[in-house]
């Protein structure tokens, strides 16, 4: 305050003196006052008068600011109430983005600052109430939806916060929930807002954002949604969190004012105004940097800090350097592509359709040699990935015939039925092909993919146990480079080098893809540095991996590391370190599903269990026809009532889905399979009905005792 009141006292001193500075001029020529005297009078009252006029038109700024998760957010005001606002990602790297907003944006002369939220001194909570209050309205209650926030603040009457509710430790339903979701399916965030105003709502998992990244990508590789349907719908459950806030507040809500970053999302006020309809929700102009505006206001009514000061601290231990367990990792060089081939042969292709890239390699059946491959991203269009797939290896050796066709994956189904192949088998098969190919002695493998992740233990080259990652992308790729990427910029493929020059990686408390975005962002604010940060993320999926995929399984003599995963080096020796074994690095890990897959279709054609494909059936063949959607229709066969989608490709009809395989034989073109008498419903009629009576004799008793049937 005290700096305040000099201020406006020295204004109010030097503007007298402007006053009177001509009057005092004259003194020296009514005294005939020699000319250096005049001169020297003259430059004194000059200065004077300059600094009168700067500092009458000078006015202080008062500058808020509140550094979130992900972005950091200043707010200028001055006298006159000119409000400037600022808001820009910091990428991990908060006082470095701050420094440059301020230096770009904030005149650094008779400035006042100070900080809300962790880094500073100033509660969020008083600043967010110190905010309502410059507005002459009246709300029931305020949502904060930001980066990783989830709050509703509880308001009086008189606009005092009574009560905080919020999500704690969760993304799902906040900024970073529905950033999550978009970028596997290869759309910017100003694209995807404007597709979400084109869909319609569906059910999602949405509960949990890894859940939900489960769900979306099962839909999309299905066919059961389009890009549109699942951006609306994740938005839709979004709005369904902050209903369910309200329900849990108690308040009878009139007016809702909506601040944070998420508020700058249209298509998300959109669709909050249609499920909240009877509810009035505000957007200001200040609602995305609602924090630093409330700041900024009690930087102005007391101002005393002219520069900024953050708060930092450590809180994380460290983990050895990865570059610390080199003789305990094996990586297998691959070997060329073949490049002489007869292009009169026929050929066999192995495809791959996981939930997040899409694999292809063409294969020479005599000599198990490989002409072409490709790795590419699916994007939530398995068809579409598949396609482009197939294209990348017609540029590589050109379009050759193909006899056979193996599909595996979480999008085989749907692939399989596209391609028109019977060869359609499950992942655990075709990575334990391949790896025994490689070596007949591995008895235990590693499997991590893009969202699966897979424990598969072998005897004499035959998968005799495995488990698969339950729901969660805790150990999985996804993990990793959404998690590196979303916070730090770091691309998935400098990961490895990023990471092997870690001295002292992060251990992470958190072991949930949904919760660790804090730990990184917290280790990111304290300075641990991105090497340190993405070793320690390195670490985290082997841990997450072994405590949730193996378990408590066996780990034998000789283990494979493989899948996309498998091409980031720098966690095979994370696996190193938590296992004290020796991991082996097959030649082109990513390739293994798509290269078994097409070794036990070959298999399966020699002994005659399946038949190959039509003859004269060439790569371009295989794709000139697009998949056509036909309509739908609803299954009665059970009670389920599997909505079941009908397809056309080249002139073949099929329908396709539902939680059986009845239809399933139509695409494969095999034969349907006869039903037999349900068993389950036979047992539920005998026990359970009421026209089967037994005979006892009846004897005097003081009740009747009951069973219940679920114990039946």
């Amino acid at each position: 305050m005290f700096f305040k009141y000099f201020h406006e006292t020295m204004r109010i001193f030097f503007l007298i003196i402007a006053k009177f500075s001509m009057k005092l001029m004259v003194i020296p020529i009514l005294c005939k006052w020699s000319t250096t005297n005049f001169i020297r009078c003259i430059l004194f009252h000059g200065i004077y008068l300059n600094y009168t006029i700067y500092r009458v038109f000078s006015i202080s700024k008062y500058v808020g600011v509140n550094i979130g998760s992900v972005s950091v957010n200043v707010v200028s005001v001055n006298e006159n109430m000119n409000v400037q606002t600022y808001k820009q990602p910091h990428l991990g790297k908060p006082k470095e983005v701050l420094d440059q907003i301020i230096e770009q944006n904030i005149d650094g002369n008779d400035c006042f600052y100070n900080v809300s939220g962790s880094f500073g001194e100033i509660s969020e909570i008083v600043a967010v109430e110190r905010a309502i209050n410059s507005y002459d309205e009246e709300f029931d209650v305020v949502v904060s939806l930001g980066g990783e926030a989830f709050v509703l603040y509880v308001l009086s009457k008189e606009s005092h916060i009574l009560n905080v509710l919020s999500h704690d430790k969760c993304a799902a339903g906040s900024g970073e929930f529905f950033v999550q979701q978009i970028d596997r399916l290869d759309v910017t965030l100003p694209e995807a807002i404007e597709l979400a105003k084109k869909g319609k709502k569906m059910e999602l998992a949405s509960r949990c954002s890894v859940h939900c990244k489960s769900d979306v990508t099962h839909k999309l590789n299905r066919g059961e949604a389009s890009l549109e349907d699942i951006l609306t719908s994740v938005l839709a459950s979004m709005a369904n969190k902050v209903m369910g806030l309200i329900i849990q507040s108690r308040v009878d809500v009139k007016r809702l004012l909506l601040v944070g970053g998420v508020s700058l999302n249209d298509a998300f006020v959109q669709i909050l105004r249609e499920q909240i309809a009877d509810v009035d929700v505000v957007v200001k102009p200040e609602s995305s940097v609602f924090e630093a505006y409330g700041t900024a206001l009690l930087v102005k009514e007391k101002p005393e800090h002219t520069e900024i000061n953050l708060k930092t601290s450590k809180s994380f231990t460290t983990f050895p350097s990865l570059k610390d367990f080199s003789s305990q990792v094996t990586i297998i060089d691959p070997v060329e592509n073949k490049t002489d081939f007869d292009k009169d042969s026929t050929y066999l292709l192995g495809v791959d359709v996981g939930s997040t890239t899409t694999k292809a390699v063409l294969i020479d059946p005599e000599d198990k040699s490989v002409l072409a491959s490709f790795y590419g991203r699916t994007s939530g269009n398995p068809i579409q990935a598949t396609r482009k797939c197939i294209e990348e290896l017609i540029s590589q050796v050109g379009n050759l015939k193909v006899n056979l066709v193996g599909v595996t994956g979480s999008g085989r189904q749907l692939v399989g039925a596209y391609l028109g192949t019977p060869a359609v088998y499950n992942e655990i098969s075709a990575h334990s092909e391949g790896a025994v190919y490689y070596d007949s002695e591995v008895d235990t493998i590693f499997e991590i993919g893009g969202q699966d992740s897979k424990y598969m233990y072998l005897q004499n080259g035959v998968p005799v146990d495995y488990a698969m990652n339950a729901s969660c992308s805790a150990g999985t790729g996804s993990f990793l480079e959404e998690s590196s990427k979303g916070d730090m910029g770091v691309h998935v493929f400098d990961i490895s080098n990023i990471a092997m020059k870690a001295e002292e990686p992060v251990r992470f408390k958190a072991d949930c893809a949904a919760f660790i975005n804090t730990d990184v962002r917290t280790a990111m604010q304290e300075g641990y540095g991105s090497e340190n940060i993405v070793g320690g993320l390195v670490y985290s999926i082997a841990e997450n991996y072994l405590n949730k995929v193996k378990g408590s399984r066996q780990v034998g003599k000789k283990i494979f590391f493989q899948g996309g995963v498998a091409k980031n080096n720098s966690v095979g020796y994370a696996f190193a370190q938590t296992t004290g074994k020796q991991i082996i690095i097959p030649p082109n890990p990513e390739l293994i599903g798509a290269f078994g897959i097409a070794l036990i279709t070959q298999s399966k054609y020699e002994k005659h269990e399946i038949d190959g494909m039509p003859k004269e059936t060439t790569l371009e063949s295989l794709i000139e026809e697009e998949l056509k959607h036909l309509g739908s229709f609803t299954c009665k066969a059970c009670k389920n009532y599997c909505q079941i989608e009908r397809y056309e490709v080249g002139g073949r009809k099929f329908p396709f889905g539902g939680r059986c395989s009845r239809y399933e034989h139509q695409w494969r073109g095999s034969e349907k399979i006869d039903e037999k008498e349900n068993l389950v419903d036979l047992r539920n009629e005998l026990v359970f009905a009421n026209n089967i009576q037994k005979k006892s004799k009846r004897v005097s008793s003081k009740g009747t005792i009951g069973i219940p049937r679920a114990l039946l």
